[in-house]
């Protein structure tokens, strides 16, 4: 019975711990061609925070963006979809990451 208790508050408190828990996140800036904070994902990222506790969403609504994109610090992109957003360039790259722990 000890056992089944103990199993069953350990449950309870993982639960409300995912629940509840909150993940820490900055500001969210918003890329489109009009009518939103920047026009290019290139200056979003240059104005994200430097926060490695605290990044800023970056979401990057349809279009296609014509840029190479140099990711140095901890931020998230999300787009709206992956019909919907073309990022494209003549370079070799369209993404190029930069910084530690980093990750795709």
């Amino acid at each position: 019975m000890k056992k089944k208790y103990l199993f069953t508050l350990a449950f309870i408190i993982g639960v409300s711990f995912l629940v509840f828990h909150q993940v820490q996140a900055g500001e969210t800036l918003t890329v489109c061609a009009s009518g939103c904070d920047y026009t290019t994902i290139s200056a979003a990222v240059d104005a994200a925070s430097d926060d490695e506790n605290d990044p800023d969403t970056i979401s990057v609504q349809a279009g296609t963006y014509d840029e190479a994109i140099t990711i140095q610090k901890r931020v998230i992109i999300i787009g709206s979809s992956a019909e919907e957003v073309i990022v494209t360039n003549d370079s070799d790259h369209v993404f190029y990451i930069d910084s530690d722990g980093a990750s795709t």
